[in-house]
């Protein structure tokens, strides 16, 4: 079942703030864990190391699911961000919202918003369309508030 998605950060205390403020509740706060190499990338070694990582989670999904952050030691060397797919919008993540217009007035100034929303149409489905905001973690992942109303996409 997957229950559950790791990213990687350069700064798990930046990330952790940056999830919390866009709705994310902290389930496990940073701390030291050691990890096998291998499972932070592919082609790593299998000696452990120590990494800071922490959970989350959105209370919509009643933690059923978890966003797990880890830092590796190294990624501090990658400061500033290294851009590249994430000014192409290779790196994204998608929340669903009921409202954007009201998710957003509840982001904090601290949190990089990306224009202003945009409005995608939607012909021949439930809804005429759908707006969607996007901000930027420290990481410079592209988050996106989507408008989806449960109304519309609940089991009836």
């Amino acid at each position: 079942m997957f229950a559950g998605i790791r990213i990687a950060a350069i700064d798990a205390a930046a990330t952790g703030e940056f999830l919390t403020a866009i709705g994310f509740a902290e389930l496990a706060p940073p701390a030291q864990v050691e990890v096998a190499g291998d499972q932070l990338g592919a082609g790593g070694a299998a000696h452990p190391v120590t990494c800071v990582v922490s959970r989350y989670a959105l209370a919509e999904d009643a933690h059923q699911f978890s966003l797990t952050v880890v830092a590796h030691p190294d990624t501090r060397n990658a400061d500033p961000v290294p851009w590249g797919g994430n000014h192409q919008g290779l790196y994204r993540c998608a929340l669903r919202v009921e409202n954007t217009e009201a998710a957003m007035s509840l982001v904090p100034d601290s949190v990089e918003v990306m224009g202003d929303p945009v409005w995608c149409p939607l012909p021949g489905t439930k809804i005429e369309g759908l707006y969607i905001s996007f901000l930027r973690s420290p990481d410079g992942v592209v988050f996106e508030f989507v408008e989806r109303p449960l109304k519309y996409f609940s089991r009836g």
